[in-house]
């Protein structure tokens, strides 16, 4: 029997101070506290974010496995619609 995974994937798109919109995913507990992305975005101890399967858009396009981006440069997140595995 395959194990339940713990956590659950959310697409995102990210909008930071310098105006460049980044586009990936975001691994949030599948339960408790930061369950939720804006438990997860404003928890005092967390001044980094880790996105996977990143597009940053721009001339030209830049993909990447990961990136880290510092929380305090996000403008805002929108949380998109795919349904992810």
């Amino acid at each position: 029997m395959p194990e339940e995974p713990v956590f659950r994937k959310i697409a995102v798109e990210i909008h930071d101070v310098s105006g460049t919109v980044l586009e990936g995913i975001i691994s949030l507990p599948k339960g408790g506290y930061h369950s939720r992305l804006s438990d997860y975005l404003n928890d005092p101890q967390r001044n980094f974010v880790v996105l996977t399967s990143v597009i940053i858009q721009g001339e030209p396009v830049r993909t990447y496995r990961s990136l880290i981006i510092n929380r305090s440069t996000i403008l805002y997140i929108i949380e998109r619609e795919e349904k992810l595995t």
